[in-house]
């Protein structure tokens, strides 16, 4: 696997980016009663290129909208910019920068027993990762 698709994947599970804004900055948001099963701060695993891939996000209320948030495992943040309802899936997407390229990452999640499974779509479609994700 090239080095390049090993690095944006890796890029894409962690939010690594800049620094977050606001959270009122959102784009676009749903209404918190439409996405009350995916609300929580959430652990995720996607299968990566070289090895699960672990980050964690957070999706909460503000005002009756939904907004939310991602982490790397060093603690920086990136605003979840659109959150958007496709049927019973919520989508999160948030831009990221990789050697001054621009991709945007779009997280689909569905709620499924006791978790959310998810698949990451890099770069429409550049490549998917898929994984799953737990409450904290």
């Amino acid at each position: 696997m090239n080095v390049w698709y090993r690095r944006v994947a890796s890029l894409a599970g962690f939010g690594v980016l800049v620094a977050a804004g606001p959270l009122a900055a959102q784009d676009a948001s749903v209404p918190t009663p439409e996405a009350k099963a995916f609300l929580g701060e959430w652990s995720a695993v996607v299968d990566g290129p070289d090895g699960p891939l672990r980050f964690r996000f957070d999706i909460v209320d503000d005002g009756g909208q939904t907004i939310g948030q991602v982490w790397d495992p060093g603690g920086s943040s990136k605003l979840i910019e659109e959150i958007t309802m496709s049927g019973a899936e919520l989508m999160l997407s948030y831009r990221m920068d990789l050697d001054g390229e621009g991709y945007r990452v779009v997280v689909q999640l569905a709620a499924e027993d006791e978790g959310l499974a998810m698949t990451l779509n890099v770069g429409g479609g550049m490549f998917m990762l898929r994984g799953r994700a737990v409450r904290r």
